[in-house]
């Protein structure tokens, strides 16, 4: 059993089963997209929202559909919702969807959430499916968050820079240009190893202090394999 399939197992959990900090998945949006605490929290809210309908779709839905068509749905599923939250950004949120760029249609492929509707929106009830959506879609958007942050801290030297992004386009001006002219605390945090060193750094100090809460057991250890003692006498034919 790998890792993947021993986290997918667990109960979903905003911190000890994180998608992102304990199950590593979806970093590469997490790690383009969290140069700002603005940007971070628009691409884990919408990310959320995915999930929760995604997952209710799937639940709902499960009798539809053959078992060995599934990922087909669900990618349908996913490509669906996804394509809703796109044009609902660039409709009425446009500053900001030209800030998160190609990573709100990838939405569609993270593999956190295509991993959660195959473990957690199969032959469940519907309250508990959707209790299981919000738990990792929330670790997953407290994730991302965080992140942007502490990053976001080192480049700017400040958090909320440009915030008026999160505000819809007819009632806030464009305020990436201005964002742009601003002085940098550190240029190096902007780039992409700047981003692979921080967060390895912010996955050392999770493990650190506060640990999960169900280690991940030896996978590579071999289980002893009992001899069946057979008793009584054998016949022949």
């Amino acid at each position: 059993m790998s890792a993947l399939q021993y986290h997918a197992k667990q109960a979903p959990g905003i911190w000890h089963n994180n998608p992102a900090l304990v199950q590593l998945l979806g970093l590469s949006p997490l790690l383009a997209v969290s140069t700002s605490l603005a940007n971070g929290l628009a691409l884990g809210l919408a990310s959320l929202i995915v999930l929760v309908l995604a997952s209710l779709t799937v639940a709902l839905s499960q009798h539809l559909h053959s078992s060995q068509w599934r990922f087909v749905f669900y990618m349908f599923v996913l490509a669906v919702f996804t394509t809703l939250i796109d044009n609902f950004l660039q409709r009425f949120y446009y500053p900001l969807y030209r800030e998160l760029g190609i990573y709100v249609p990838l939405i569609s492929c993270n593999m956190a959430l295509l991993l959660h509707l195959e473990t957690r929106s199969l032959h469940k009830p519907v309250l508990n499916v959707l209790y299981s959506a919000l738990v990792t879609g929330s670790g997953y958007l407290l994730a991302i968050v965080s992140f942007a942050a502490v990053r976001e801290l080192l480049i700017e030297g400040q958090i909320g820079s440009n915030w008026m992004l999160l505000m819809p386009a007819t009632m806030a001006q464009d305020s990436s240009m201005a964002a742009n002219n601003s002085p940098e605390f550190s240029h190096f945090a902007r780039l992409a190893p700047a981003a692979l060193i921080l967060l390895g750094l912010l996955l050392a100090l999770k493990n650190a202090v506060l640990p999960t809460l169900q280690p991940l057991p030896d996978l590579n250890a071999n289980t002893p394999v009992k001899r069946a003692r057979v008793t009584g006498k054998i016949h022949a034919p």
